[in-house]
């Protein structure tokens, strides 16, 4: 079963693969799944004792030239993340970051210095299952010309 979860506050999509039920649905403030094995609550942090993996993966973005990621804002809440950059399809380069403020916040990444490239991936994703939500993000460039 693929679940895709909108919801209305922010519209932002999530998707759920793999899960042994066929429907879900809120009832009475609580998340509950139905399957061939019965109703279950949905509710924890973990998934059977062990920390629940969650990361976005953005679609790879076209730079168009020779550069550099320069700087990574995250606006959201929750954290830490691990902040994974790969250029041009070549080795991932992950920096964790983390702050000491709670609530909605903006998390600055500094790449370290990697090879420039013409395209980029990114994916952020929680440490030891922990929440996150994400508002917003930027990435700044840095241009990487060639000498005459």
């Amino acid at each position: 079963m693929i679940v895709i979860s909108t919801p209305t506050k922010n519209r932002a999509p999530t998707q759920f693969t793999d899960f042994p039920f066929s429907s879900l649905c809120v009832f009475q403030g609580q998340i509950l799944a139905a399957g061939t094995s019965g109703i279950f609550t949905l509710e924890g942090n973990t998934d059977n004792g062990a920390a629940i993996d969650a990361y976005l993966t953005l679609p790879d973005y076209r730079t168009g030239g020779s550069f550099r990621p320069h700087c990574i804002h995250i606006d959201g809440e929750g954290g830490p993340l691990d902040v994974t950059v790969t250029m041009d399809q070549g080795d991932p380069h992950t920096k964790r970051v983390s702050s000491s403020k709670t609530g909605h916040h903006r998390k600055e990444v500094k790449p370290d210095r990697i090879y420039p490239g013409g395209s980029m991936a990114l994916k952020i994703a929680n440490v030891a299952g922990g929440d996150f939500a994400i508002d917003g993000l930027d990435v700044s460039f840095t241009n990487i010309g060639k000498r005459p």
